[in-house]
């Protein structure tokens, strides 16, 4: 019997393999026929879409097979998405160490530094699988006890979510700021997860910056996307907003990557608690078509690190392989990083791997997992906390616990308002409040959500009376439970946050799946989740995704329209571009420097540029605090030549307490009438304050003025 299994394990791998392959073809023949909707001509948004695939894609696709050669060292005998899993926590520590230390650069030398890891991880995943196959050919590689093979049919039911996962290419293939109103058109995006990248790699170290609060987050994510710039980045380049933006599509196409990576970890998670391969296959499908996973893969953000982070570490505390010791190390490297990926994974993911593993591993065992896990942690997250230390003044986790640890930015008079960003940052509101958003639009009742909860619940009911399952079900319903409790008692109260609720409600999904008709109900729920998916993305811009699919990059920041036409069509054309595309194509970079007075997105200004989050101190709002001529303020500071001020959002931040105090609304209309002849461009919208470009060289009545902005108690 033994010998016809291993006989039978090549040609079962082999369709697997065959499967999934024609898995993958086919969401891309989706993606390709998702990408004609509202464009012309036809052919253009498929085009666009393989572009990106076949240039930035493979960028992102050589890192995950560089992830996934160390993997194969790190966790030989894991499932293939664990062990991918661990490596793409080793790529994250390693590029923070490498950004911490200066070493991702727009230089020749940098490049090549940048592309050995991968070429290193990618020779080590050619070997294994090298002696995969020779293994194979001798017939010696017979299916262990504890990790049977799976047939290949169960690989088909990935496909009621191929309408997800193709909306999910086709949006990551979408310039940031253009998708998903959840998310202001991926605000977080412009302002930080790709900004930070592209000043890092300009500036050539991964260190706080002063008009970014979000520099001193341990961002091994963003670091991630800092070595994708570095890949391909000559000197004094910007591989993220010079010509198609190569390296910013990478990085959503990454991200998405890794979503899938932590769906199939989800898969192995929930096989290894003893789901059949089909319905371990329907949970996986389930967290792929969820419209939140596609929303927040298909953007270069950092959840789909803490996603996978948190699916792998269950699967390996689920496990019996390999042994204790290494587990523990592996789990601690893996929520090491998860945790330097996003902060908000120390209360979200982490418990939920904890009690895992108190519930699920002998007791024997438990003292040197645990031990092992919380070393390893520490070590991945060091990188971070000594170099956060170091420029600080002493508080390895800056701004954080800054009243008890304190902790500055010695190099600078300014910095983060500590006042602001705990507002921003930390729960607001009594406890019943807080408890009260969880059941709202804010929490589990976003749409976003659709019916993957209910499932949960209703999975976790079914599997509850039954011997077999019971200890599952109480288990990850009280994940769940703690899961929403800390979201009520340490987050700030935003949906989006409790996407790791997902993990756990998943593979209680795959766990309840029993039998052939169980498998149908199951494919039917995770089509209603795509369907949902579906009407999200297709909601965007009125039933126009697809409006900024083609142009790309290029068109938001002018580099599409350069050189711009003469005579009225010229003037026509300057009209309709927005403000990045408009500075970028009408001012010279080597004599202008902007400052934005409201936003904080300057991602797609390719001129030199000055900013400041709402929670940093700016140079403005210490010189309006002494002055009431802000006009005559922002003139003597030396070498600014233009100010775009935006007064709705400067009155959206101050409505939520989140503006700095000196910098009223009030005050910056005042500035745009004082300065009502040296401004040379507005934008504004019926009902809307509007943006003003400001020449602060100009005097301000050498020009004609501009339209007057709408009075303040105007809201907008």
């Amino acid at each position: 019997m033994q010998s016809m299994n291993a006989q039978r394990a090549p040609h079962a791998g082999a369709a697997q393999r065959k499967a999934a392959l024609l898995v993958i073809l086919c969401v891309l023949a989706a993606a390709l026929a998702l990408a004609t909707i509202s464009v012309r001509p036809i052919l253009a948004g498929p085009a666009a879409v393989v572009l990106a695939i076949s240039g930035p894609g493979l960028l992102a696709a050589a890192w995950l097979a560089a992830a996934s050669g160390f993997g194969s060292l790190l966790a030989p005998t894991a499932a293939w998405p664990v062990r991918t899993a661990a490596g793409i926590a080793l790529m994250l520590v390693l590029a923070r160490c490498l950004g911490s230390l200066g070493l991702l650069r727009a230089t020749p030398w940098s490049c090549a530094l940048a592309w050995a890891p991968l070429i290193v991880g990618i020779a080590i995943l050619a070997l294994h699988l090298a002696r995969r196959a020779s293994r194979r050919l001798s017939s010696d590689d017979a299916p262990q006890p504890d990790s049977p093979r799976a047939p290949a049919h169960h690989v088909w039911w990935l496909l009621p979510a191929l309408p997800a996962c193709a909306v999910m290419l086709v949006a990551a293939c979408t310039p940031p700021g253009t998708l998903w109103r959840s998310e202001a058109l991926g605000f977080d995006v412009l302002s930080y997860h790709l900004q930070l990248p592209r000043q890092w790699l300009q500036q050539g170290r991964a260190e706080p910056l002063a008009m970014n609060a979000y520099s001193w987050l341990p961002s091994y994510v963003e670091c991630a996307y800092t070595h994708l710039g570095a890949l391909i980045a000559p000197r004094g380049s910007d591989p993220f907003t010079s010509r198609d933006g190569p390296a910013t599509i990478a990085a959503a196409l990454l991200h998405a990557g890794i979503m899938i990576i932590a769906a199939l970890a989800l898969a192995a998670a929930a096989r290894a608690l003893g789901a059949r391969p089909a319905a371990a296959t329907l949970g996986a499908a389930a967290l792929l078509a969820t419209p939140w996973t596609v929303v927040t893969g298909s953007l270069a953000y950092n959840e789909a690190a803490v996603i996978a982070g948190a699916a792998a570490s269950l699967a390996l505390a689920a496990s019996s392989r390999p042994d204790p010791l290494r587990r523990g190390l592996l789990i601690g490297l893996i929520m090491g990083a998860a945790c330097g990926s996003k902060l908000t994974a120390a209360y979200s993911a982490l418990p939920a791997v904890a009690i895992a593993l108190l519930a699920l591993t002998p007791p024997a065992q438990l003292p040197r997992i645990m031990l092992a896990a919380c070393a390893a942690g520490l070590a991945a997250l060091a990188p971070w906390l000594i170099h956060h230390a170091i420029h600080s003044g002493g508080n390895p986790v800056f701004p954080f616990a800054a009243s008890i640890l304190g902790g500055a930015e010695p190099a600078h008079p300014l910095g983060i308002n500590l006042d602001r960003w705990n507002t921003g940052h930390h729960a607001t509101g009594n406890l019943l409040h807080r408890a009260a958003l969880l059941f709202s639009d804010r929490g589990v009742l976003h749409p976003q959500w659709s019916i993957l909860l209910p499932l949960a619940l209703a999975s976790g009911l079914a599997l509850a009376p039954r011997r077999a399952t019971r200890l599952h079900a109480l288990l990850f319903l009280a994940i769940i439970i703690i899961q929403f409790a800390a979201w009520i008692l340490l987050g700030h109260q935003q949906s989006r946050f409790l996407l790791p609720c997902a993990v756990p409600a998943s593979i209680m999904l795959a766990l309840a799946i029993r039998g052939r008709a169980a498998c149908i109900l199951g494919a039917i729920a995770v089509l209603i989740l795509s369907a949902s998916t579906f009407r999200v993305w297709f909601s965007e811009h009125r039933g126009h995704p697809n409006l900024a699919l083609v142009g790309g990059v290029a068109a938001l920041t002018g580099e599409l329209m350069r050189p711009l036409p003469t005579g009225a069509e010229g003037a026509a054309l300057r009209d309709a571009l927005p403000p990045p595309a408009y500075i970028n194509l009408t001012l010279d970079p080597a004599q202008t420097r902007l400052l934005l007075l409201g936003d904080s997105t300057p991602f797609y200004y390719r001129v030199p540029i000055e900013y400041w989050t709402t929670w940093n101190s700016s140079r403005p709002a210490l010189h309006a605090a002494q002055t009431p001529d802000l006009l005559a303020a922002l003139r003597n500071l030396e070498g600014l030549t233009h100010v775009l001020v935006n007064l709705d959002e400067i009155a959206r931040l101050t409505r939520e307490g989140w503006y700095d105090p000196a910098l009223t609304p009030d005050a910056a209309h005042r500035l745009v009438t004082d300065a009502a002849g040296a401004v040379v461009r507005s934008w504004t919208l019926p009902g809307m304050r509007g943006s003003y470009l400001i020449d602060l060289r100009q005097s301000s009545t050498s020009a004609r003025p501009a339209p007057a902005p709408p009075p303040i108690g105007t809201r907008p």
